[in-house]
């Protein structure tokens, strides 16, 4: 009874967190659910993993989305993929009460705290909201380890242990962290080697027939999209040198008076390369010129000041002096003179990159150092410009303007017809 109720709670959670979110069902949530069902949708199309498109997860999520992606030939992909969530949320549930069978040979008290725990931990009421792979690799280790434990002991029955083995492979074939559960099995079945061959023989079936068809189609593209991207870049390996440069906005609404210094802070520790800073603007002609027209927020409507470099419209956190302030903060946080000099002291040893790459990334670097020192936009102009006062205002703005202005009495059409324009 226990195991029902805490089963029936964790249930009643997932769907919670799920369905009183707005798009938690058919919206974007994540970014790794639309490639692990994009996956199935392609696979179920006849694309072969690895072999035609990058998949970086073993094959196991995407043949447990495979039914759900069938359907979509159906309901559509948005349907399809709420479908994938409700199986996801349902498999992340059915944890709970094997969690609960697991232990309940160790009494009442066992059983509540490890239903309980599972049944309300967060980050497994979270991971279950969507197609991710955690629900399903906790729910094909419990399973296995429901079959290959007898009470406390290793099971004595060769069917269970074979079965055990077959699950605990599948979940490797899901995600590679099942190899943690699998190698302590495997030390606890080694005393007997007839039980840690048996055991042995259900995980390579369970992870082998999967995953061997998809590596077998493309062993070359199979490697790189699970050694050379996963173990890889956990060993820090560097296989292919990039360059990286990024545009950051300052001055969102929720964005706070920190912004540009966090900001640029988080971006060296990323290791970005080149970042170029904007102050969000409203330009005419977007969405959000008509927005903030409708909702009054334009504070200048000089166009001159619309360059990225001005606040032009209200802030709801902030005022125009410390939006701008902001924006000085991130371009001096990110191009101070320590770290320009840094940078340009590491790229000349970057090995991993061309030399015309290394030569190029120099010249930007100092570039941009100079056109934020010099109190300029790097995108809007160059090392000097010729015969334009520091004060130099556009001669025209609004389109009245530039009629009268560089089209005099009017155009001519591609007839040769002069068209009059009105003042």
């Amino acid at each position: 009874m226990v195991i029902i109720i805490t089963t029936l709670v964790g249930f009643a959670l997932r769907l919670h967190f799920q369905y009183s979110r707005p798009g938690f069902l058919l919206g974007v949530t994540e970014y790794d659910d639309g490639p692990y069902f994009g996956s199935a949708v392609r696979l179920v199309h006849g694309s072969m993993p690895y072999r035609q498109f990058v998949l970086v997860q073993p094959p196991g999520i995407t043949l447990l989305m495979s039914p759900a992606a069938l359907l979509s030939y159906w309901t559509g992909t948005a349907w399809g993929l709420a479908i994938g969530r409700i199986l996801t949320l349902l498999a992340g549930t059915a944890g709970v009460a094997l969690a609960g069978l697991l232990v309940r040979h160790r009494g009442l008290l066992a059983v509540l705290v490890t239903c309980g725990i599972t049944a309300v931990y967060s980050d497994a009421v979270a991971a279950a909201h969507t197609v991710l792979v955690e629900p399903w690799l906790v729910l094909f280790c419990l399973a296995g380890a429901l079959a290959v434990f007898d009470r406390d002991r290793i099971t004595t029955s060769t069917k269970r242990l074979a079965w055990g083995g077959v699950l605990f492979g599948f979940a490797g074939a899901v995600e590679a962290w099942a190899i943690v559960p699998v190698i302590v099995l495997a030390a606890l079945c080694l005393p007997r080697l007839k039980r840690a061959a048996i055991y042995a023989g259900g995980v390579a079936a369970g992870f082998l027939i999967p995953v061997l068809p998809f590596a077998l189609a493309g062993p070359r593209q199979f490697y790189h999209s699970l050694i050379t991207a996963q173990v890889g870049y956990r060993a820090h390996a560097a296989r292919v040198g990039v360059l990286s440069r990024l545009r950051d906005m300052i001055g969102f609404p929720f964005d706070g008076p920190e912004c540009g210094r966090q900001s640029a802070e988080w971006l060296l520790d990323v290791g970005v390369d080149l970042a170029s800073f904007f102050i969000v603007t409203p330009l005419p002609g977007t969405e959000d010129h008509d927005k903030a027209v409708r909702e009054g927020t334009i504070a200048d409507w000089d166009f001159n000041n619309y360059d990225s470099q001005h606040m032009v419209s209200h802030h709801p956190r902030m005022t125009t002096q410390q939006v701008v302030a902001a924006y000085r903060d991130a371009v001096r946080t990110f191009y101070s003179p320590r770290r320009t000099l840094q940078a340009l002291l590491s790229y000349p040893r970057r090995r991993d990159l061309s030399p015309l790459a290394r030569d190029a990334m120099l010249r930007q670097r100092l570039y941009y150092f100079y056109s934020h020192s010099a109190g300029r936009h790097p995108m809007l102009g160059g090392l000097w410009q010729r015969r334009v006062a520091p004060g130099a205002r556009r001669a025209v703005v609004t389109d009245e303007e530039a009629r009268a202005h560089y089209l005099g009495a009017g155009i001519v059409t591609a007839e040769g017809v002069r068209v009059e324009l009105s003042a």
